[in-house]
């Protein structure tokens, strides 16, 4: 799982642009990816500015790239809303792309094709 872009909605002064930036900055250690700040000392370091106010009122992303779907094997990419969502999708048991998921929650409920597990979202 790879960021490959963070996607900003919207017209921002560029201090909140940098914040966005640096909220989602990221470091590589042998090809393990890590956040430069923690989220409690990112926002203790920012709360009280005009930047964090801003960033918090836009809409805004980060994209990864996913190596493989669980289920068809072919590589996709996911939209991550902030780090509590990336956390929640990198626990889940399954990482299924639009199209699998598609079909888990439409036709193979309904045959009862369910996967037992946690399917990220």
């Amino acid at each position: 799982m790879k960021q490959k872009d963070i996607v900003i909605t919207g017209k921002l002064s560029l201090d909140a642009e940098d914040l966005i930036r640096e909220y989602f900055a990221i470091k590589r250690v042998k090809k393990i990816e890590g956040f430069l700040t923690s989220e409690t000392a990112f926002i203790h370091k920012y709360q009280g500015t005009y930047g964090y106010r801003e960033m918090r009122n836009i809409d805004f992303h980060a994209v990864y790239q996913i190596e493989k779907c669980d289920k068809c094997l072919k590589p996709y990419k996911v939209s991550i809303n902030d780090r509590a969502h990336l956390y929640r999708y990198l626990q889940s048991t399954y990482k299924l792309c639009l199209g699998c998921k598609g079909f888990h929650y439409g036709i193979g409920q309904n045959f009862s094709m369910k996967f037992d597990g946690d399917i990220a979202s």
